[in-house]
């Protein structure tokens, strides 16, 4: 039960993650923002441009930055911005996506079905194998985000 827990966790930590993978050729967004060398698969890390923000600050106000680019407000040098669908127009990193939520929403219901399992008296233990199994190669399926076009173009 505490594996199964524990591989739960990892799965929300991933699933938060900005860092899933690493651009050898950086990804660039805007000049506002500087490349991205870090994608998760639900997050993307971005960090403002300090030269491009200075030279539009001084022309503003010097005192308070904050620039709105893409529905996203900045007022800190880092910010982790949700990726959506519309952001990405990829199928292969949208079904890798797809898949690991699915692989936790099974995961995790596997873990408090197999957690219940402790106050009744027995247990078939296939169902819980078999869901566990099916959890397992979902999770799998999500490295097909290698094979997206945002790693064959950015070198993963």
């Amino acid at each position: 039960i505490t594996c199964t827990w524990i591989g739960f966790a990892m799965a929300y930590t991933t699933w938060n993650s900005a860092s899933f993978v690493t651009l050898t050729v950086p990804l660039y967004v805007d000049s506002t923002f500087v490349g991205v060398t870090e994608v998760g698969l639900m997050n993307l890390k971005l960090c403002l441009n300090e030269t491009r923000i200075m030279d539009q600050a001084t022309a503003i106000v010097p005192e308070t930055i904050t620039i709105e680019t893409s529905d996203i407000l900045l007022s800190q040098p880092c910010t982790i911005h949700k990726l959506s669908t519309d952001d990405i127009d990829d199928t292969m990193f949208q079904t890798a996506r797809s898949l690991a939520v699915l692989a936790s929403v099974i995961g995790g219901f596997m873990s408090v079905f197999l957690t219940s399992a402790l106050v009744w008296r027995s247990i078939n233990l296939r169902p819980v194998g078999v869901g566990y199994l099916a959890a397992y190669f979902l999770q799998s399926f999500s490295f097909l985000f290698f094979d997206a076009d945002l790693c064959s173009e950015h070198e993963c």
